[in-house]
């Protein structure tokens, strides 16, 4: 029956539909896929579910047994649980149990910093699905015993672009910014001129 729809209707009910869901409707068709997967699809998606009144509460918890770390979803409304079992965000390749951090959340998409590693992931708790942010290559031109590391970090949603960004601040040395940004499944990266360094506005 749906098969006979025009895809601007069908897109039309899918988009009324729950993350979850959209991931079972996925593997309907080929042709579903691509509508579900497709960046104007995803931005609708997004806009109608901005005004839903559910909002979730992302818990970081940690296992004193395993020193590990999990994370759940709480109800705002009822304070309620959302999954049963925590899910873990896999991704990180070099890092220590139990030093992920939360960096920030844009658009249900979450940014975790493993600071023993520097290693950036993007994750999707929803689908479960995460994106390994690659190294920069920002020149750390340092004398010698000498270490940069990622001080601060920022996610957000530039509307102009349509493209997610992540901002980090490098310290001790000096202090630069680098900037990234998602766009067509790459990334693009770019050096923003520094305006505060050793105490100094410039």
């Amino acid at each position: 029956m749906f098969k006979d729809l025009p895809e601007d209707l069908v897109a039309q009910i899918l988009v009324w539909l729950p993350v979850v869901s959209l991931l079972r409707c996925k593997c309907v068709s080929k042709s579903w896929y691509a509508l579900i997967t497709h960046q104007s699809f995803v931005r609708k998606h997004l806009i109608h579910n901005k005004n839903s009144s559910d909002t979730l509460l992302l818990l970081n918890m940690f296992n004193i047994t395993t020193l590990d770390f999990v994370f759940s979803t709480l109800s705002y409304e009822t304070f309620q649980l959302s999954l049963t079992q925590p899910a873990r965000p896999w991704g990180f390749g070099n890092t220590k149990k139990g030093d992920v951090r939360v960096e920030g959340s844009c658009n249900g998409l979450v940014c975790l910093h493993a600071m023993s590693s520097d290693e950036i992931v993007i994750w999707n708790p929803a689908t479960r699905e995460t994106k390994v942010v690659p190294e920069s290559n920002f020149p750390r031109c340092l004398p010698a015993g000498y270490k940069i590391i990622i001080d601060n970090i920022q996610f957000g949603f530039d509307a102009k672009t349509n493209d997610y960004k992540i901002i980090n601040l490098l310290t001790p040395f000096d202090v630069d910014f680098a900037a990234k940004s998602f766009r067509n499944g790459g990334i693009i990266q770019s050096e923003i001129p520094s305006f505060f360094s050793r105490g100094i506005c410039f």
